[in-house]
């Protein structure tokens, strides 16, 4: 009963506010992630919408399948990327992709972006497990 009854409390506040919210965080970890590719000069993007988004060793976000193929190397480097971050506290899925939680806030989000631009920084230079 106890675990019903904090999933019925979770899902009556996940109201429009926090989506909006939530999806305003995914907007804001975009633009952080897409600013520290900028600034490191890694090829990379970053796509996503609402509360996710997909880091891709790519310039320009992939349109299709054909276009989102990871070659074996990318694939070696985003595997880097990921193993990176999650030695550094942060655990995304094996693409480098996330969703986000109500959880979380921008505090949390610039911590990882602090950690993927040391990342990038070690992709930049060669680095890839």
């Amino acid at each position: 009963p106890v675990t019903m009854t904090a999933g019925r409390v979770a899902m009556e506040l996940f109201d429009k506010t926090a989506v909006d919210e939530l999806n305003g965080l995914g907007e804001y970890a975009r633009g952080k992630i897409a600013e520290a590719i900028r600034q490191i000069g890694v090829v990379a993007c970053v796509a996503g919408a609402g509360s996710m988004f997909r880091i891709h060793l790519k310039p320009k976000p992939p349109v299709e399948y054909r276009s989102a193929y990871q070659t074996p190397e990318e694939s070696a480097k985003i595997a880097f990327l990921c193993k990176h971050l999650y030695d550094n506290g942060f655990m995304l899925i094996n693409t480098c992709t996330a969703a986000l939680s109500t959880a979380l806030t921008e505090t949390e989000i610039d911590q990882m972006v602090e950690v993927l631009k040391d990342g990038f920084g070690k992709l930049a230079s060669g680095a890839s497990g």
